[in-house]
C-alpha cells in the first residue's frame, strides 16, 4: 500500500515534474511542483550491477525529459513525458555454460541531455561456489559507447583508462575520478585526463552543474571529512568535523552550488547492530533515520531522502514537503 502527502510550498504549481534515482535500485521517483510522489512504472530488469566505471540502475537524463535502465541486459529509453519507451543498445549476451556475459552499463548523460554514455563490460568470470570451471571471457567489443538521442546512432569514444566519470560536458569535457589513485580528480578531454591541480584524497565526488564546484568526501587514513572545493582555483572549505572512517560520506552539491548534503553515520557499539543515519544540509541536521539514509537533490532548493521504506520530500531548510509510505 502506498500512502503519500505534499504541500505547495516552494515553486510554481505549473513548474514541471521532477525525475530522481537514488542509483541503489530499480526505482525511479516522479515529485510534483506540490511535492507528491510518484514510482514511475518502468519495465526495467531487477538485477542490476554496478561499480565505479558504470553502473545498471536507472539513469535520469539532466532536463528530466528521458530516464535510461536496463531491459535484458540492454539499454531501454523511457520518455517521461509520453511513458514511451525503446530499446538503444544491443550488446548484452547471457551466461552460457562456457561463457561469461557481455554486460552493459550506464555512465552518464551529457549535460545538455543529447547523448548517453554506456561502457561493455565483461560479466564475473569466477563461478563461485561451483564445482566446475571459472567461465570465459566472451568475444566482444568492449568499451564505452556513445548514443546520440538526435541521430539515433551509436559510436565508440575513448575514455581514460581508471577514471570515474561524474560528469560529461557537451563539449566532450570529463570531470571525475582517478580509480586507481585515490583521491585524485580529473578533468579529461579527447581521451586525455590530467590532474586539478590541489584537489586530492577525495574519495566520493559530486558536483555542481556548472562544474566549477564540488562536494566531496575526503578520506585521511582511517577518518572522513566533508569538505567544498573551488576547482577553479583549489580552495577547500570543510564542511563538518573530522570523523571515523565512513563516519561523514554521501556528499551532495545543489545544481546551482548553494547548498550541500551530506550523511553522517552513527555507528553502534555493538558491531552487529544496524547503524543510524543522520542527513545534514549545510550543516544543520534535517531528518534522522533508524538505518542508512540516501538523498539526491530534486532542485535547488528541494532534496528528496530515502530512510527505510519512507521516501520524504524536504526542504533545504529540514522541511517536510511530502512524504511516501511503499
Amino acid at each position: 500500500m502506498l500512502l503519500f502527502f505534499g504541500l505547495m510550498l516552494l515553486g510554481s504549481a505549473d513548474a514541471p515534474d521532477r525525475f530522481v534515482s537514488f542509483g541503489t535500485d530499480i526505482y525511479v521517483y516522479r515529485v510534483s511542483a506540490d511535492n507528491q510522489i510518484q514510482i514511475v512504472q518502468l519495465h526495467a530488469q531487477a538485477r542490476i550491477e554496478s561499480n565505479q566505471f558504470g553502473s545498471g540502475a536507472p539513469l535520469v537524463s539532466p532536463n528530466h525529459r528521458w530516464i535510461a535502465f536496463l531491459r535484458k541486459g540492454d539499454v531501454w529509453l523511457y520518455e517521461t513525458g509520453s511513458g514511451a519507451e525503446k530499446q538503444i543498445t544491443h550488446f548484452a549476451k547471457p551466461y552460457t555454460k562456457t561463457f561469461a556475459s557481455v554486460d552493459v552499463l550506464m555512465v552518464t548523460w551529457s549535460q545538455d541531455s543529447s547523448r548517453l554514455m554506456v561502457n561493455v563490460v565483461p560479466g564475473e568470470l569466477e563461478c563461485i561456489d561451483c564445482d566446475r570451471p571459472d567461465y570465459k571471457k566472451r568475444r566482444a567489443d568492449y568499451g564505452h559507447f556513445v548514443y546520440d538521442l538526435a541521430q539515433s546512432t551509436t559510436k565508440k569514444i575513448s575514455v581514460p583508462a581508471n577514471m570515474e566519470i561524474v560528469q560529461w560536458f557537451s563539449d566532450g569535457r570529463m570531470l571525475g575520478l582517478d580509480a586507481k589513485t585515490s583521491g585524485v580528480v580529473l578533468e579529461a578531454k579527447s581521451g586525455t585526463a590530467r590532474p586539478i591541480a590541489g584537489v586530492h584524497d577525495v574519495v566520493q565526488l559530486s558536483l555542481s552543474d556548472d562544474g566549477t564546484v564540488a562536494a566531496v568526501t575526503i578520506g585521511l587514513k582511517e577518518h572522513s571529512q566533508i569538505a567544498q572545493i573551488d576547482l577553479e582555483t583549489g580552495d577547500k572549505k570543510t564542511l563538518s568535523p573530522i570523523g571515523g572512517f565512513a563516519d561523514y560520506q554521501m556528499p551532495r552539491i545543489s545544481p546551482d552550488k548553494t547548498h550541500v548534503a551530506w550523511r553522517h553515520e552513527i555507528k553502534p557499539p555493538e558491531d552487529y547492530a544496524q547503524p543510524k543515519s543522520q542527513l545534514f544540509v549545510d550543516g544543520k541536521v534535517i531528518t534522522e533515520c533508524g538505518t542508512i539514509v540516501v538523498s539526491e537533490w530534486i532542485d535547488n532548493q528541494r532534496i528528496i531522502a530515502k530512510c527505510g521504506n519512507d521516501i520524504s520530500v524536504l526542504a533545504a531548510s529540514g522541511e517536510r514537503l511530502g512524504l511516501l509510505k511503499k
